[in-house]
């Protein structure tokens, strides 16, 4: 089994993505020679009048952010000139500069906005990230994840590796649907039969796929008070659904000894801060269930606990317990590299800024930790980068002779 990215690798697949080629490659079969001609022509009318930005990019452009190669096409020649600037035009490296000037720091979520509306939302999503990574403790989560992830053979680690994750433990908090749509990979099936077979065990933490976030951080916490037992450390794995569980178990639910066997927390697109498109979903949630293929009586309240207003209500006064290393890795998309099954909320969450096709960047960081950043990927995480990236993460985090935080060692 290969790894093709975070939820599957080649053989798990992806059901909904292949149900739905399988269903394009039947309308593509019913054309006929005459039909195809007519499209063709019709197209090439098309983009001749609107240009290639209707596309979700104008121009393909590489360079670097952080230290690491990207290449993507881009929304917008702005866009392109900033990752690719000694191919730009001299009125767009000027222009640049004059944003960077009017958006110092990192931007907040109503500066991202108008940075979005003044330039395009791959421009926001490229400042954003630089400015983000920029940060001594993200710069170095950053760069050491990256190059440790580019050492690591995937299908043995070296001695000393090897020994990090055969005498540590995970327990992974799932995302939501991770029972009943197990096509989504919200339960991590497939890193967890891999890292396995790299000798870290782990545990799945039978969450409540319908529960709210305080019941969920009651059974995570109950999970991690039982891994005491283990007579080892411990690491915490959580994506999506599970992020803001996660947070909420360690700064509400666990302290003292509960906690003396915990590294660290690896929070993977973990909404910690809420999801801005849940408002969308619930404005409309017979639209939303249709385009999900999810059945009518799904319940709203997973997503109504998932809203901004709550999320940040449960982060204020929440205080993270000392000695444990939290890492944040997140996606962060463009107009052109999204899955398909993320068109739909990146619409709806573009002109807000950065996001990883799911919700806003900025909503998926907990705050007062290091953040990683996988550049030019979506929420499903499908890119053969992503495992790697999590194999360091967990390694840098299980290592006390690494600086990402404090850690208890």
């Amino acid at each position: 089994e290969t790894v093709d990215g975070l939820y599957c690798g080649t053989k798990a697949g992806d059901v909904a993505v292949t149900r739905r080629t399988t269903r394009l490659r039947k309308v593509r079969l019913m054309m006929t020679v005459q039909h195809k001609i007519r499209c063709l022509l019709l197209l090439a009318l098309f983009f001749s009048v609107t240009g290639c930005a209707m596309l979700g990019g104008h121009g393909y452009a590489e360079g670097k952010v952080a230290g690491e190669e990207v290449a993507a096409r881009l929304d917008s020649p702005l866009a392109q000139a900033y990752l690719q600037p000694q191919d730009a035009a001299p009125a767009l490296r000027a222009r640049i500069q004059t944003i960077e000037v009017a958006y110092p720091g990192v931007p907040d979520a109503m500066q991202l906005a108008a940075l979005t509306a003044e330039t395009s939302p791959d421009f926001a999503s490229l400042l954003y990230a630089r400015r983000l990574l920029q940060q001594p403790l993200n710069r170095v989560a950053q760069q050491r994840s990256h190059e440790l992830a580019q050492r690591l053979s995937l299908s043995r680690l070296d001695a000393r590796h090897a020994h990090l994750f055969e005498t540590h433990h995970a327990l992974v908090v799932p995302g939501w649907f991770w029972q009943t749509r197990s096509e989504t990979g919200a339960d991590l099936a497939f890193p967890r039969r891999f890292l396995a077979g790299l000798g870290l065990r782990s545990t799945l933490v039978q969450t409540d796929e319908h529960g709210t976030v305080e019941a969920n951080a009651g059974i995570v916490a109950q999970a991690v008070r039982q891994a005491r037992e283990l007579d080892r450390p411990v690491v915490l794995v959580s994506v999506s659904k599970g992020g803001p569980e996660v947070a909420y178990a360690l700064g509400h639910e666990l302290a003292g000894e509960d906690l003396d066997h915990v590294r660290g927390w690896l929070n993977i697109g973990g909404v910690v801060g809420g999801s801005t498109f849940a408002q969308v979903a619930l404005a409309n949630p017979k639209t939303w269930f249709a385009s999900e293929g999810l059945p009518r009586d799904t319940p709203l309240e997973p997503l109504r606990g998932l809203l901004p207003r709550p999320s940040q209500a449960r982060l204020q006064g929440l205080q993270m317990p000392t000695g444990i290393t939290v890492i944040n890795y997140a996606a962060m998309t463009f107009s052109t590299t999204l899955d398909p099954r993320s068109h739909n909320s990146y619409e709806a969450l573009s002109p807000r800024g950065p996001n990883d096709g799911a919700a806003l960047l900025h909503e998926l960081l907990m705050p007062g930790s290091a953040s990683v950043l996988e550049i030019g990927i979506d929420h499903y995480m499908r890119s053969r980068r992503v495992m790697r990236r999590v194999i360091a993460l967990l390694l840098l985090m299980m290592d006390c002779d690494q600086v990402l935080g404090v850690q208890r060692c």
